[in-house]
């Protein structure tokens, strides 16, 4: 079997075009089957042939996805090549779950759900920063569900590295406010859009198009540079207040004022797993502990039922202790010393008198004595 050219997708040796995936300004993406493996994948296709500066494009993207792909939560890449008619592609794995934009926009999380999603993607981002990476572009649609179920982190293709200083391009709802100012993000950027992005979760769309319903981009733009973070209607979504501070945190408008780095954003949703839900997922970043050293501390309420609970502890414990040596002194009363007395030889059974008459002698044995003593009388004088 081989790959034909379709009106649709190019041709790519030793792939089969099976259907469009979607469209982007300057690629396509398709679904391909492998034919060796019979493995299906996505292939991102530039929409035209690469000058210079598309191509060199297309290989930092895919340069720096194949240096995090061995991460569970950043999509893979498999390869990259050119068509016979110049067009540039990247294979990467595909995702069949679709992306969390469609899934949130059908049914938002639930806080126990978003938590959990919030700490993969802060590994997969702190994995991102410690390679040098900057994804500039996190937002809902850029999550997909893997054939495993998984959250995986996709397109890069706005990525820069920390040492970039040019303005790369954004999205504009989840975009942080120096952005679009015109600045150049650094990691704290993407923390931002992180925060947006799992804010939208909740809500199923953006936090600044849910919060203020803006009629244009310029003023969307403005929400985000002037206006503070908007904060959960309650009858759309019930959203415990450290929660929604962590989220507010990541989104603050001066990029020193929120989480220092993904790590910090994801240890802080571990915490709120454990004090809300009882289990916190692990972070998967190289060089980085999966859980947190000290896991969250008691509350005052806790604490003060603690302390009580061992006031009572002491006088409860001396109870039982003598209701137990009570109890170990009956058993050997009636097991050990009562057998012993009805068991006793007849000359040494104790003899128990009547407290009336301890101090009296026994007649009947005094009578019997002084009867004897007279008949050994009578006896001696025959």
């Amino acid at each position: 079997m081989k790959s034909i050219d379709t009106p649709l997708a190019p041709r790519i040796d030793g792939f089969a075009f099976v259907r469009a995936l979607g469209a982007g300004s300057t690629a396509n993406v398709y679904l391909y089957r492998q034919l060796d493996s019979n493995r299906l994948a996505a292939i991102k296709v530039s929409r035209e042939s690469l000058d210079p500066a598309i191509a060199a494009r297309f290989a930092k993207e895919a340069d720096m996805m194949a240096r995090l792909s061995s991460h569970p939560h950043i999509l893979s890449v498999y390869g990259t090549g050119v068509t016979s008619r110049g067009l540039g592609y990247i294979i990467a794995e595909y995702a069949p779950g679709g992306t969390y934009k469609e899934l949130t926009q059908t049914q938002p999380l639930t806080c126990e759900q978003m938590l959990d999603l919030g700490v993969k993607l802060c590994g997969a981002l702190a994995e991102a920063h410690r390679a040098g990476i900057i994804h500039r572009d996190i937002k809902t649609s850029n999550i997909l569900v893997t054939a495993d179920g998984l959250p995986a982190l996709a397109d890069f293709g706005i990525a820069s590295t920390i040492y970039d200083k040019t303005f790369t391009g954004y999205s504009l709802p989840w975009a942080s406010p120096e952005v679009l100012c015109g600045h150049a993000g650094r990691e704290t950027a993407d923390i931002y859009s992180l925060g947006a992005t799992l804010y939208a979760t909740l809500v199923g769309e953006s936090p600044f198009e849910y919060g203020y319903r803006p009629r244009s981009s310029s003023e969307l733009a403005q929400l985000i540079i002037n206006s503070p973070v908007p904060p959960f209607n309650g009858s759309d979504t019930d959203v415990p207040a450290d929660i929604g501070k962590a989220l507010y945190r990541a989104m603050e408008k001066r990029p020193d004022e929120r989480y220092h780095c993904a790590l910090d954003f994801g240890r802080e949703l571990q915490r709120l797993q454990q004090t809300h839900f009882g289990h916190i997922t692990p972070i998967t970043a190289e060089g980085v502990m999966p859980y947190p050293e000290q896991r969250t501390a008691p509350s005052q309420a806790t604490i003060a039922k603690s302390a009580k609970s061992r006031a009572w502890a002491k006088p409860v414990a001396v109870l039982l202790l003598i209701i137990v040596a009570l109890t170990a002194l009956a058993c050997l009363f009636a097991f050990v010393v009562v057998p012993r007395m009805d068991s006793a030889p007849i000359g040494k059974r104790t003899q128990i008198i009547a407290p009336e008459t301890r101090n009296e002698p026994d007649r009947t044995l005094v009578a019997s004595y002084v009867c004897a003593e007279r008949a050994g009388k009578h006896g001696g004088a025959s």
